[in-house]
């Protein structure tokens, strides 16, 4: 569900605010890349996440049930959202005020 949920808001936020942008209105490029980018790395540490979740039960299944509870799975889909809004946006923030305007876009 939650790997469901970042793939729409990655296409809620990409997609659409790109033709408004590039087409009809003006609007803010950096801002949109930015949370494009977030949802793509929230999207892939949500697929890291069922990874483990696959592998523990692959590798352990009669010690599955007493691993993986419902404390451990809302933990590690909760640290799936923070740990790029965290990371990305720690990394985005300093490269804004050390770099030029274009290193800041290439990233």
């Amino acid at each position: 569900m939650s790997l469901a949920i970042t793939d729409f808001c990655f296409c809620l936020t990409y997609f659409p605010t790109f033709f408004t942008c590039e087409f009809y209105l003006p609007c803010d490029r950096e801002l949109r890349q930015i949370l494009a980018a977030y949802f793509a790395f929230a999207s892939l540490t949500n697929l890291c996440v069922m990874t483990v979740d696959r592998y523990v039960a692959m590798v352990m299944p009669f010690k599955y049930v007493s691993i993986m509870t419902s404390r451990c799975i809302v933990s590690m889909v909760i640290l799936s959202w923070l740990f790029p809004a965290v990371l990305y946006f720690l990394i985005a923030v300093i490269l804004k005020q050390l770099a030029s305007e274009d290193t800041f876009i290439t990233f």
